[in-house]
């Protein structure tokens, strides 16, 4: 598969933090047989597909099996994904159904972060949200952050249920390492393991208006504490290659110091992804961005993918199980906060 018109750095470690991505994954025979269910329920035109979320990973203070699975499927034809998927799951829909798959992939493709969820589909004895992006899309979105939308949550471990190709692999793999020199902008000169990681898994949150409503208040200290062996497995290729440039160092006790040296955060700066790097406004004439600048940055990205996407909702799941799916929300984020106080 070709992506035109997307650049990309050659990453000589891109098969070493694939690898290590890929032993963060809990390798059971009650996942492999999950994953072989999953696929066997959908249309085989799917070159990547990956769970996230509460649903699948760990997080301090929920109980995996009480939240929905959320999947994602790349493929290389939306409509004809779609079409085939109508035929085998048409209740999945909404009545988006009716439209036929052209109206459904044009609302994918054209609408917020070029994703099509269907939500609150019972399987097994679970529910799972199931989301369906163009792999061009998927590419995109990975080298450039046009939406952080699923880039983001790939910044978090994952459990694959089908390996990338080639082409998706080599940019999930710059993907990890933009975020891990993102986060160096944004950190002070000293600081923990624990706060390299929680930066890292903030990014998709920042300017995402249902932080305020409908998530977890500790929602990112959660996430890396539920799962810090994988953050810790997944970004180790990264760190190494960061330490072996001079810019990261480490010590035995978990923390961490990175160089504040001109040059060198110029340098990360030029590396963040494109459009990052056009949304972001900069005072200074060293090229060199404030934590302050990229965190705006970011949440410009950000707050209008989300919120696009989430509107998007409203005809990709229908009235009924949008009201449900944000009860649930609404439900988790007072539940929590009665907890705090």
């Amino acid at each position: 598969m070709q992506y035109s018109g997307i650049g990309r750095r050659v990453l000589s470690y891109t098969s070493n933090v694939y690898n290590a991505c890929k032993c963060t994954l809990r390798k059971s025979s009650d996942q492999a047989a999950f994953s072989k269910k999953v696929m066997n329920r959908f249309p085989e035109n799917i070159v990547f597909a990956f769970a996230y979320g509460s649903g699948i990973s760990p997080q301090e203070g929920s109980d995996i099996k009480d939240n929905m699975i959320d999947l994602v499927f790349a493929v290389e034809d939306s409509r004809r994904w779609h079409s085939e998927n109508l035929k085998r799951n048409p209740t999945d829909y909404s009545a988006m159904r009716f439209l036929g798959p052209a109206a459904i992939t044009h609302l994918q493709t054209k609408v917020g972060a070029s994703v099509y969820y269907n939500t609150l589909v019972p399987f097994e004895d679970r529910l799972i949200k199931y989301g369906v992006i163009e792999a061009d899309d998927l590419a995109k979105d990975l080298t450039e952050w046009n939406t952080l939308y699923l880039s983001g949550r790939l910044h978090k471990p994952i459990t694959m249920l089908k390996e990338p190709n080639a082409d998706l692999r080599s940019l999930y793999s710059q993907n990890l390492l933009s975020a891990a020199e993102m986060a160096l902008l944004l950190l002070p000169e000293k600081f923990r393991e624990s706060d390299f990681f929680e930066t890292i898994a903030a990014f998709s949150y920042t300017g995402d208006f249902r932080m305020t409503y409908g998530e977890h208040p500790r929602k990112i200290q959660n996430i890396v504490k539920g799962n810090l062996n994988g953050f810790r497995t997944m970004y180790a290729p990264s760190i190494e290659d960061l330490v072996e440039r001079c810019v990261l160092s480490t010590a035995s006790d978990g923390t961490m110091s990175q160089s504040k040296d001109i040059e060198v955060l110029q340098r990360l700066c030029d590396g963040l992804p494109s459009n990052l790097q056009r949304v972001t406004v900069s005072g200074s004439r060293d090229r060199v961005y404030t934590p302050l600048e990229i965190q705006k940055g970011m949440a410009r990205i950000v707050k209008w993918s989300s919120l696009i996407q989430s509107a998007k909702g409203l005809p990709t799941a229908g009235f009924f199980k949008s009201a449900e799916y944000l009860g649930a929300k609404l439900r988790k984020y007072y539940k929590a906060d009665q907890k705090k106080s």
